[in-house]
């Protein structure tokens, strides 16, 4: 956001300009005022929400991986997957955790 607002108030005086010569300088300084703000709009509001799409799509992964685990028909089952380690104490603290965040998750 400095670095931002450090070229917004750079180009304020072109966009705001009088004077000889300003009619040329003027729709340049309107354009880097306008992007700026705009591309700074769209990066603090859509951050967020990648971020939680993202987060939102990690656990249903993990919800179906676990079903996929308790039906035994987990793809390569070779491999161990987060539920089939030798640590199982935190099992029961995923499946608590799943249950509180299906409710913030509604299905679609």
């Amino acid at each position: 956001m400095m670095t931002t607002m450090a070229a917004l108030f750079g180009g304020m005086p072109l966009a705001i300009g009088m004077g000889v010569g300003s009619e040329l300088r003027k729709p340049l300084g309107i354009t880097i005022v306008g992007g700026l703000l705009v591309s700074q709009a769209l990066t603090l509001f859509t951050t967020p929400v990648v971020y939680l799409f993202f987060d939102k799509l990690q656990w249903k992964v993990m919800k179906l991986q676990k079903v996929g685990v308790e039906l035994g028909e987990a793809p390569g089952t070779e491999e161990e997957g987060p539920l089939q380690s030798g640590d199982s104490s935190q099992a029961p603290q995923l499946e608590i955790w799943l249950r509180e965040t299906d409710s913030l998750f509604p299905a679609d």
